[in-house]
């Protein structure tokens, strides 16, 4: 998954791709995906795991790069 600074998020797996918009809110990021399977409104926690890694609420683990 790639959040992009201008507020859009894009997805890409072997699998699936998809694509939307993402926003700050007081349940984390809330991600509205307008194509993929996953299309409408989902909103996300993170914990910090170390090592530039985190684990969103949904259990995915997703690491920053720059």
């Amino acid at each position: 998954m790639i959040y992009a600074s201008d507020g859009t998020i894009s997805m890409k797996s072997l699998l699936m791709s998809g694509s939307g918009s993402w926003s700050y809110s007081a349940d984390g990021i809330c991600m509205v995906m307008i194509s993929g399977p996953r299309r409408g409104e989902t909103c996300v926690t993170f914990e910090p795991v170390g090592g530039g890694k985190y684990v969103n609420s949904e259990g995915i683990t997703l690491t920053v790069s720059q």
